[in-house]
């Protein structure tokens, strides 16, 4: 249980740090308040991710030996990742130190004013945007595809099963990638004149202008998936989507044919809410289709569920980010309609 506990702790340590700037900037006069519930929540879906995490690969059908050794291989790569990030940070430090006009140049109250000043939510940027988050999709599918393929040859490592595998590789990527994210964020929100240049652009290309004082939408959105990492491939990968690509499909469509808006003060259109329901039910639709053990009712039904629950987050979630309701609520649907129905 060593190497779990060690893995589960890097995410306890991501939620305390959550936790801390959540309360320390609560009353920013940028924030206003807006954004602790969210904030809060990501926390909570960090200890949530500590809790799950070394029960991720139950029922995999692998020797006690083979989980030790995955676990340990996850949680070096994760602590070189770390390590790296901290000494980037450090060598910033120092650097600033020899040269206080860093300090001056890389204030985060210029650049935040900066960009707000000729910030432009365009196209483009939305674009951007979903393209990062539809690689959470791509690592998911990858990853399965490639269980398979080495389970026919049978060349998996480690005397793996393609199961185990797929979820080996789901969990040490994406949970790569949600230290980076995780990371990033903390440095440039407290301390960003320790972000070495390439990050400071890897971290602020796509942000929204609410979230130059909060979380970027990437790490929020790795959480919200977590739970459903326990369900079939096929349910996975229909919450993922769910929250990738009929989220892209909304915001997209919403933005580009959108005429008639939920309310006077809402940007949400019907236009865009229509195209996410509709992708929702056919993203569910079509995964769980693929999966023989269910009668086609149920895959009707799950597919409702999802396009039913899809536009009810849309129509009442403002001030939590819809990133993890999404794959929550949804995903939450579609789980209870596959165990009940």
């Amino acid at each position: 249980m060593l190497w779990q506990l060690l893995g589960s702790s890097i995410f306890v340590a991501c939620a305390v740090l959550t936790f801390y700037y959540a309360k320390k900037s609560r009353y920013q006069p940028d924030k206003a308040g807006n954004f602790f519930t969210n904030e809060v929540l990501v926390g909570i879906l960090y200890i949530l991710t500590a809790i799950l995490y070394p029960f991720f690969y139950l029922d995999s059908g692998i020797s006690p030996e083979t989980l030790d050794t995955m676990y340990l291989i996850s949680f070096l790569l994760w602590t070189a990742e770390i390590a790296l990030f901290v000494g980037m940070i450090l060598k910033e430090k120092a650097r600033c130190a020899r040269n206080p006009q860093l300090l001056v140049d890389r204030d985060y109250e210029r650049i935040k004013a900066a960009y707000r000043a000729n910030y432009r939510y365009d196209v483009k940027k939305d674009f951007e945007r979903k393209g990062l988050h539809l690689l959470t999709v791509f690592i998911i599918v990858i990853a399965w595809q490639l269980g398979l393929i080495l389970n026919s040859f049978s060349n998996l490592p480690l005397s793996m099963t393609a199961i185990a595998f797929y979820k080996w590789m789901v969990n040490t990527i994406g949970f790569a990638f949600l230290i980076m994210f995780a990371t990033g964020d903390l440095v440039r929100l407290m301390k960003n004149a320790y972000l070495p240049s390439w990050a400071v652009k890897c971290f602020t290309s796509a942000l929204k202008e609410d979230e130059l004082v909060t979380f970027s939408a990437t790490a929020p959105l790795i959480l919200g998936l977590v739970p459903f990492l326990f369900a079939p491939f096929q349910l996975f990968l229909s919450v993922a989507l769910i929250t990738s690509l009929a989220d892209a499909a909304a915001s997209l469509i919403g933005k580009q044919f959108g005429k008639h808006h939920l309310s006077t003060t809402s940007k949400k259109t019907f236009e865009g809410l229509f195209a996410g329901a509709f992708a929702a039910f056919t993203i569910v639709a079509l995964a769980m289709g693929t999966y023989s053990p269910i009668t086609m009712t149920k895959v009707f039904s799950m597919a409702t569920i999802a396009a039913c629950l899809f536009v009810i987050v849309d129509i009442y979630t403002h001030k939590l980010s819809d990133n993890i309701v999404n794959s929550l609520a949804c995903g939450t649907g579609i789980v209870l309609a596959f165990l009940l129905i």
